[in-house]
């Protein structure tokens, strides 16, 4: 997976603003804007979901050293996600088990409230779709 740090360079004519690669060893002591952060969350599925049988759940999502954790994917076999972030208010994640198939994350920050989505293409190719809420705990 190849990660970038957004560099911003101030000259005579303003300011720059770039992305730079940032090799592995690099990421893992780069600390990014959403890590240390905990939020409370409701995942809702989407209608077509909910006529699969999946219903409204409540969930734990923290982010720390560029991994993103979710208590219920974790309870499913999920281990946790690599995350990117941009300018620290949105971010992305995805994950493959073998067990249970691919789950994706993406969502935004906005002072203490965070929303977005999540799908879950389970191993049996079955695809859920959920919104998501919530704020610090």
């Amino acid at each position: 997976m190849r990660a970038f740090v957004v560099a911003v360079v101030f000259g005579v004519m303003g300011v720059s603003l770039g992305v730079l690669p940032v090799s592995a060893a690099t990421q893992t002591t780069l600390k990014l804007p959403l890590d240390g952060t905990q939020w409370a969350i409701t995942v809702t599925p989407d209608a077509l979901s909910v006529s699969g049988g999946e219903k409204p759940f409540e969930d734990t999502l923290s982010f720390s050293a560029g991994v993103l954790t979710s208590a219920t994917a974790t309870k499913n076999g999920f281990s946790g996600f690599t995350y990117t972030s941009s300018l620290g208010f949105s971010f992305k994640a995805k994950q493959t088990s073998k067990d249970q198939g691919k789950m994706a994350w993406s969502g935004e920050v906005s002072g203490a409230s965070i929303k977005g989505t999540m799908t879950w293409t389970k191993k049996n190719g079955s695809f859920f779709s959920y919104r998501f809420e919530g704020k610090k705990p």
